[in-house]
Parts: C-alpha cells; structure tokens; sequence
C-alpha cells in the first residue's frame, strides 16, 4: 500500500488502451490516483495542467515516443521521477535513460503487485531527494547566514582601536586585532 503523506498522483501513458486503464485502477486501488492517456501529447497537456508525482510511460507509442515525452517531461518537469514500460527491452536505452535521469525500468510482462510496489518505492525515493534537497538549502543558508554573522564580528574586531584577544572554549587564541 502506498505510503500515504498526501494523495499522490501518476501519469500513465500506454498506447494499449487496456492496459493503462488496469494500472490506472490497480494504483487507484492502491491509493494513489492515476490517470491512463495513450499518446505523448496528451500526457504533456495534462503534465502542463495538473501536477503529478510520477510518470510510467511505454517507450514504443504512435508518433512521439516515450522518449520524446521523458526528455521533455525532464527539462519542464525535473521534479517528477519517471519509469519506463516496455515489452522490447533495450538494455543500451535503459541504462541512458537511468544515467538521463530515469528512475526505473520495467520490462513487460509484469505483475501488478510487483508494478505498484515499484511506483511506490520510486515515490518514497523521489520524496526523500526532494527532502534532502530542502535539507541542503536550508544548511546553506544558515551557513551563509552564520558566514555572514563572522563578517560583521570580525570587522567589528579589526576595526577596534583598543587591543583585542578572541579565545576558543579551551583558551586557545584563535584572533587578534592590530590594536595589539
């Protein structure tokens, strides 16, 4: 069952009617709500309208291909981790797309278990990078914040005319002005 912080959201494209329609209801029933389209361009309309957590999309589709859609979806939509479908493995294209950026590769025939645990594993991934990405930022603006804070100190200690001494916690002299 998918881990549940908010009602996520899949995107799956497939050019067998069918079969987007059965994954569509299998992650429904799981908990997270899909919608099942069958061609590139409609795939991007709805990525442009509504917001999305993952993209699964077949690699063989009627004129564009879903790899035409990952490498848009990448540059207008980064933040949304992708997995590619296919029943003709590549195993020269899967590792490009992982290296592009692809966050998984599925082979068809598969499971429908085996299918949702996978969207649900890539998920949770994609929201933990996007934790540790607000981690960072935060880290570096309180380390630009302190930085910053060490500025001000240090030219209030070079700008005094009076002899100064800056000692750490064990007394150890770790600045001095030109006043002495």
């Amino acid at each position: 069952m998918a881990t549940q912080d908010k009602n996520y959201r899949a995107l799956i494209v497939d050019d067998e009617y069918y079969l987007g329609q059965i994954l569509a209801q299998a992650l429904t029933h799981d908990g997270i709500e899909a919608v099942a389209v069958t061609d590139v361009d409609t795939a991007l309309s709805h990525l442009q309208q509504e917001s999305f957590d993952i993209v699964i999309s077949d690699i063989y589709l009627p004129g564009k291909t879903g790899v035409d859609l990952f490498h848009t979806a990448m540059q207008k939509f980064p933040e949304i981790p992708f997995i590619f479908m296919t029943g003709n493995p590549d195993l020269e294209m899967a590792v490009d797309f992982l290296k592009k950026g692809g966050y998984d590769y599925i082979v068809k025939p598969f499971m429908i278990p085996d299918f949702i645990k996978k969207v649900n594993h890539v998920i949770q991934r994609s929201n933990q990078r996007r934790q540790e990405q607000h981690l960072v930022s935060d880290l570096k603006q309180i380390l630009n914040k302190r930085l910053q804070e060490l500025r001000i100190f240090q030219d209030i200690i070079e700008s005094s005319t009076d002899g100064l001494i800056v000692t750490d916690t064990e007394g150890i002299i770790v600045k001095t002005n030109m006043g002495l």
